[in-house]
């Protein structure tokens, strides 16, 4: 086919008009595809969303109370399920908007149920206020609350249910081989006997707040034989009545072993040890060596017999667990 030169000419310049044209197109359409778009702002509920969120925040950094901390994350979530299922509703739309986020729903959902929502149940329970049955009960609390800082939530659950109040009149034998006693009144007279010196008796006396025999407390801390193995014990009651709390070994090993009562275990086992090591000091301060024979020694007894250790007397304020620590146990149910 000819072409003149005015048609080739003609036909050029349209092509290149044309691709011109198609490049300017494609620049806008880039250009409008790239532009930011500022979107209306979230609902009420997505605006509570983010309050209880920043709540959390600020608790976490000034109180430290992390039931708190979780009520507001459990809030948080469900405002945020609310706007999912109301399908992430703009301020000033219609709440129902015929849409649903899906993903945000489901991940609101596991927060709430999995995370936060049981985290808060759980905590409400730890922190009730606990109220036990008998005042020696609480006693016996406030002494293991003293040496170690056991909740009594914990205290309930893991000590009292192998714990028992036992009672013994004067002269009675008090058995050691299955049970552990601490002394909560009167006076307790023990023989000991050590292997090495067999025909030795040393004699100890033990009032309210002392612990035996120890060798239980021992066996499962110390693998190899220790020296309350190497040793035997007769126990008897030397005031008109003695009461002591008992635990069964079997229930002392429960304890000793279980990771929230093993390190205030550790602990009255470390302050008993410390009270043995004084001992001979305390002895001789108060006329109560073996070997001698105090003319005093009944009206010594007798005071001895009517002391109650003061670890076993209510708390003071500055002693109350603090409310804003987990098992603090001081929100009532």
């Amino acid at each position: 086919m000819d072409f003149d030169r005015d048609s080739l000419e003609e036909l050029l310049f349209s092509n290149t008009t044309d691709s011109k044209s198609k490049q300017t197109s494609e620049r806008r359409t880039n250009t409008k595809a790239t532009m930011l778009m500022i979107l209306d702002a979230g609902s009420i509920l997505a605006q509570l969303n983010n309050f209880f969120f920043l709540c959390s925040g600020l608790c976490s950094g000034l109180s430290n109370d992390l039931l708190i901390v979780r009520l507001c994350l459990t809030f948080a979530y469900l405002f945020l399920l609310l706007v999912g299922l109301l399908g992430l509703p703009a301020w000033g739309e219609s709440v129902w908007t015929g849409r649903i986020a899906l993903d945000v729903v489901i991940w609101s959902i596991v927060n709430i149920v999995i995370v936060h929502g049981s985290g808060v149940v759980r905590m409400y329970y730890d922190e009730r206020q606990i109220n036990l049955e008998t005042d020696e009960q609480e006693m016996l609390w406030r002494y293991i609350y003293r040496h170690s800082g056991l909740s009594k939530a914990r205290f309930r659950s893991l000590i009292l249910p192998t714990s028992e109040l036992v009672t013994f009149k004067e002269g009675e034998h008090i058995p050691c081989t299955e049970h552990f006693y601490i002394i909560l009144d009167g006076l307790v007279k023990t023989d000991v006997i050590h292997d090495e010196v067999p025909n030795v008796k040393h004699k100890i006396k033990m009032t309210s707040g002392e612990m035996f025999p120890l060798v239980h407390m021992y066996l499962n801390y110390m693998p190899r034989e220790s020296f309350f193995n190497r040793s035997a014990m007769k126990t008897t009651a030397a005031s008109k009545t003695v009461r002591a709390f008992a635990i069964p070994v079997d229930g002392l090993k429960d304890i000793s072993v279980n990771p929230d009562a093993r390190d205030a275990w550790t602990a009255i086992l470390i302050v008993s040890l410390a009270e043995i090591a004084e001992r001979p000091y305390v002895d001789a301060a108060a006329g109560n060596v073996s070997n001698k024979d105090n003319s005093n020694s009944k009206d010594n007894d007798n005071l001895l017999a009517n002391i109650i250790n003061p670890l076993f007397n209510p708390l003071h304020p500055s002693e109350e667990p603090v409310p804003l620590l987990k098992h603090g146990s001081r929100i009532t149910a």
